[in-house]
């Protein structure tokens, strides 16, 4: 058995094996810990692993350094990741496919870099536009304004329309909950949750029916 956890141990890149072996988890860093829990989830040969926000509260020197461990580790062992977190910068760089999610509820899913690049759900579109940029000129980061939906107490329609400059006050958006529907723009399909996306366009470009 410890020839077994030496052997996670080292693929997770924990060196000194013997010694971390015997040291509880608050003797333990951040990255360690993490280390050892991904560690934790692929002994059981499982072939999906969920790593809900594997990277926070970890600096960006060790994120790094967890996310390419992460990533070697599941293609070694041919293993699927669903990855849980709100940096969309992580996402961009780390995942194949994202889904956005909004007050419980996927409003947009596709190939990461299609909703990173063009997102087209106005929560998916605040989100990027949220994002800081290292080139180019400097611009103005725009938050998104109101508070998250109560979920005990949900809207009845589209759960981000008290907050979307969009289809605030529309009353399709306030009183009937969109479905998840395919949108093709440019031979490319991505899901989105939206009334106000028109999916009887060209094909090629995308209209907003307001």
């Amino acid at each position: 058995m410890n020839q077994a956890v030496q052997v996670l141990l080292e693929e997770c890149e924990i060196t000194d094996t013997a010694r971390v072996m015997k040291q509880y988890p608050h003797e333990l860093s951040g990255g360690m810990r993490q280390r050892i829990a991904i560690g934790m989830a692929v002994a059981g040969e499982a072939s999906l692993i969920i790593a809900d926000e594997p990277t926070t509260a970890l600096d960006v020197v060790t994120q790094s350094e967890i996310l390419q461990m992460l990533d070697r580790v599941v293609t070694t062992r041919s293993t699927a990741l669903l990855f849980i977190t709100h940096n969309l910068a992580v996402v961009s760089e780390f995942c194949d496919t994202v889904s956005v999610m909004y007050g419980g509820r996927i409003v947009e899913e596709g190939a990461c870099r299609d909703v990173v690049r063009r997102p087209l759900h106005p929560y998916s579109v605040g989100l990027v536009g949220a994002i800081p940029a290292i080139s180019g000129g400097k611009r103005e980061l725009v938050g998104i304004p109101g508070d998250p939906p109560t979920l005990s107490d949900p809207e009845r329609g589209c759960r981000f329309e008290p907050r979307c400059g969009l289809g605030h006050g529309v009353p399709v958006c306030r009183e009937q909950v969109p479905s998840l529907d395919p949108v093709s723009e440019m031979g490319k399909v991505r899901h989105v949750r939206c009334h106000l996306i028109d999916r009887e366009g060209d094909g090629e470009t995308l209209h907003v029916a307001v």
